[in-house]
């Protein structure tokens, strides 16, 4: 037997941005078998941790040492791996992070590798959220 997951990554980004609470960043779909494991990578971007600024008209990124909530989960309601991703960029072109997971432990800058399990049939999905340069 075989069973479809989608994990699907999150960004919540500071209060103070204005944003909406959870920003849907990534997701993809796997096929498993019943026990299987799979690992599933989902990538972010700077542009990711950009907003829109009227004024300009252009993407602007976080300013440094703000901390943004990243959460990987079957659905909006449902986040099984949380973790904080810290902004060490200040402009789209430049953004990147490094992140914490729910123990506190820093990964590198510009990588954020968190895994947690979805269930598939009885298979798991440990998926991995990545900040790209």
């Amino acid at each position: 037997m075989t069973a479809a997951e989608t994990p699907q990554l999150y960004l919540s980004f500071p209060p103070s941005l204005g944003e909406p609470p959870w920003q849907l960043k990534g997701f993809q779909k796997t096929t498993l078998p019943s026990g299987g494991k799979a690992t599933v990578v989902l990538p972010l971007t700077p542009r990711d941790f950009s907003i829109w600024d009227v004024a300009t008209h252009g993407w602007v990124g976080p300013a440094d040492g703000l901390v943004f909530k990243v959460a990987v989960g079957s659905s909006s309601r449902d986040h099984r791996l949380t973790g904080n991703i810290v902004a060490t960029g200040s402009t789209a072109a430049d953004a990147a992070a490094t992140a914490d997971d729910d123990d506190g432990q820093s990964s590198a800058a510009a990588s954020v590798s968190a895994a947690g399990r979805t269930t598939a049939a009885g298979g798991e999905v440990a998926a991995v959220a990545g900040v790209e340069e």
